[in-house]
């Protein structure tokens, strides 16, 4: 193929997530929210700036879902699954943003895991699950 270059650019992102500049706001936040069901797992990310006038903003930046793994796993392992792409998906937007978040925060409906499930010793959980769990959540403290 003569005359066609092969060199990939990258181009600058100028897609707006608000409108006022980041780097004008007051504060900074990005909300991550997760959720599971038998079918998928999904996480999304959104930027929430405050200006200086009080003014808030919220903008769409990042989602990601994932088909769950057949055979099906249990709604609980499913919920660590989505804990962890979201913790991913917030690495990977800090990294790749030029904004310095004063905040980050984690949304997700799933109380079984770390509520119910932990507190009661693993009394429910499944043989080998409760190490599995421990795993997954020693990775998102992490």
């Amino acid at each position: 193929m003569e005359g066609v270059s092969t060199r990939l650019t990258r181009t600058p992102d100028t897609t707006p997530y608000a409108p006022f500049s980041t780097a004008g706001a007051k504060t900074r936040e990005l909300c991550v929210f997760g959720d599971a069901s038998v079918t998928a797992i999904a996480a999304v990310a959104y930027i929430k700036l405050t200006s200086h006038e009080g003014q808030t903003e919220v903008g769409f930046i990042f989602g990601k879902t994932k088909l769950a793994p057949q055979p099906g796993h249990t709604i609980p392992r499913l919920e660590l699954c989505v804990a962890v792409l979201a913790v991913e998906i917030a690495k990977l937007i800090v990294a790749e943003m030029d904004v310095a978040f004063e905040n980050i925060t984690y949304y997700t409906d799933s109380k079984v895991v770390l509520g119910q499930w932990f507190s009661n010793g693993g009394t429910r959980i499944p043989r080998g699950t409760l190490e599995y769990c421990r795993g997954y959540v020693r990775f998102i403290l992490c």
